[in-house]
């Protein structure tokens, strides 16, 4: 260990480990990846590097999640929200409280998935961070409710809509459109989903030759 003796080389060689969890994880290597991330959550603690350890956690706990471990993927994500909280990190905060809510989600827990979307909003907007609120606007409105709930999922809809364009964020507006068509179908409304539909697949086709022009 004498390579990495100073607090600075702990903390570069968990940045390392953290690294080849992640790429572990996407290689579906899970039983690589739980290693890496646990030795590199041990070593941001002992360095002290809150930030690191956060960020370490995020992926430990979706990686159990994945791995059906859902009560301690659950608790591990939560640790994690409320640690970037407590530091006010608003980008950890964030980013640890919408994978709550994706886990949650997945896991069927719509409730408590609305709960953490609602608390990741109310930080957005408190931060007035344009794309981050797009974001949960948009998840908001995905989640599945019942037949009442569907204008408030428009207009949840609509608000991501507004955003996108406001940012020109042309892949979350052709996002929004597409939802839009769905939700308008749900509630009967034929004409307002066929709009809808039409212009996500204009912008669709817009990126798809601005690609192959660029080729």
């Amino acid at each position: 260990m004498a390579l990495f003796a100073k607090a600075s080389d702990r903390s570069a060689h968990a940045e390392s480990l953290l690294a080849i969890g992640r790429v572990s994880a996407q290689l579906g290597l899970s039983d690589e990846s739980r290693d890496a991330l646990t030795q590199a959550a041990a070593l941001f603690t002992r360095v002290r590097n809150a930030r690191g350890w956060n960020d370490t956690m995020v992926q430990l706990g979706l990686l159990q999640i994945a791995q059906g471990e859902n009560s301690a993927g659950l608790t591990t994500l939560q640790q994690a929200s409320e640690e970037a909280r407590t530091r006010r990190h608003v980008d950890q905060q964030f980013t640890a409280t919408v994978a709550l809510g994706d886990a949650h989600w997945l896991l069927g827990h719509t409730s408590d998935a609305h709960s953490a979307y609602l608390d990741a909003l109310s930080l957005a907007e408190a931060e007035h961070h344009l794309p981050f609120e797009g974001m949960m606007q948009l998840r908001l409105a995905r989640l599945d409710g019942d037949q009442a709930s569907l204008k408030d999922r428009v207009a949840q809809g609509k608000r991501a809509l507004q955003i996108a364009q406001a940012v020109h964020d042309t892949a979350a507006e052709a996002e929004a459109w597409s939802l839009l068509a769905d939700l308008y179908g749900q509630l009967g409304q034929a004409t307002e989903s066929q709009d809808a539909d039409t212009h996500a697949l204009a912008i669709y086709r817009n990126r798809e030759l601005s690609v192959h022009g660029n080729r």
